[in-house]
C-alpha cells in the first residue's frame, strides 16, 4: 500500500512537473487516465488483414510518405468519417495505443518495426494514451508516436502529430518528456500540419520514475480534435488560407 502511493506520488509530482511550462500543458490529471481495453482496434482499409494487425505505409524520418502509390487509401473512409494513422517507435518494447471507447492496439513484440493502426473516426474529441514498457528495464524506453490524418481529395496524409522522447542514443527521461511536450505545446492552436482538419490538444504524461531518471513504463495521453471541415490544401502547402489552387 505504501509502495503503490509513493508511485501514484511520484506521478502526480511528474506531472506536475510537467505542467510548469505552457499553458497547454494539462496540469496533474483533471480526468481520469485513459483505460486500456481489452477489446482491440478494429483496424480499417487494405493495408489491415486481421483486426489490430496492419501493415505500415512507407515513411521517412520526417513521418512524410515515400511512396505515392502506397499513400492511397484504395477504399476511403465513409461519409462523416476521417482516416487516422497511428504509428508506434521501433523496438521490441511494449507498446500499446488506445482510442477511448473503441479499442486499444498493441504492438508485435517480436518484431523491431513499427506499429501501426488504421481506424476512422467521426468529428469530435478522441481521447488517446500511447503506453509503453521496456523490454529490458536496464535500457529504458525510447517513446515515438506519430498520427497521420488521410486526404481522399489529395491522397496524401497530414503530419498531425509526432512525439520523441531522446535521441536514440540514450533513454528517455521524465525531463526530456517535460522538455519535448513544452516544444509540441507551443504549436499554435494544437495543428502540427496547418492545413489539416484535427488538432492535438491537452497533451500530459506520467511515469513512475524521477524527472531525472530513465523511464521504463510511460504514458502519453492527448485529445485528437476532428473538425468536420474537408481540408482544401494538400499536406506540406506552403499556405493553408486563402484560394486554393482549384478554386476560381
Amino acid at each position: 500500500m505504501v509502495r503503490a502511493l509513493a508511485s501514484l506520488l511520484s506521478s502526480l509530482v511528474l506531472l506536475a512537473c510537467a505542467a510548469t511550462g505552457p499553458s497547454s500543458l494539462t496540469r496533474a490529471p483533471e480526468a481520469p487516465p485513459v483505460a486500456e481495453l481489452s477489446s482491440p482496434l478494429p483496424g480499417v482499409g487494405h493495408r489491415c488483414e486481421s483486426p489490430g494487425r496492419c501493415r505500415c505505409r512507407p515513411i521517412d524520418e520526417y513521418g512524410r510518405g515515400q511512396d505515392a502509390a502506397e499513400d492511397v487509401e484504395r477504399a476511403p473512409p465513409p461519409e462523416g468519417l476521417k482516416r487516422f494513422e497511428l504509428r508506434t517507435g521501433r523496438g521490441l518494447d511494449q507498446m500499446k495505443i488506445t482510442v477511448e471507447g473503441i479499442g486499444t492496439f498493441s504492438k508485435d513484440t517480436t518484431s523491431a518495426e513499427p506499429g501501426c493502426i488504421y481506424l476512422d473516426l467521426p468529428p469530435g474529441r478522441h481521447r488517446v494514451r500511447y503506453h509503453v514498457q521496456a523490454h529490458d528495464p536496464l535500457q529504458g524506453v525510447e517513446p515515438r508516436l506519430r498520427i497521420s490524418e488521410y486526404s481522399p481529395r489529395f491522397s496524401r496524409w497530414y503530419r498531425t502529430f509526432a512525439f520523441r522522447c531522446a535521441s536514440g542514443s540514450e533513454p528517455c527521461t521524465g525531463d526530456e518528456a517535460r522538455n519535448a511536450l513544452a516544444v509540441l505545446s507551443r504549436v499554435p492552436k494544437g495543428k502540427h500540419d496547418p492545413c489539416g482538419s484535427t488538432r492535438v490538444q491537452g497533451l500530459r504524461f506520467y511515469t513512475e520514475r524521477p524527472a531525472d531518471a530513465q523511464i521504463t513504463d510511460f504514458n502519453l495521453e492527448l485529445v485528437l480534435h476532428v473538425y468536420r471541415f474537408v481540408p482544401r490544401f494538400p499536406p506540406d502547402a506552403p499556405r493553408c488560407t486563402g484560394p486554393s489552387a482549384e478554386e476560381p
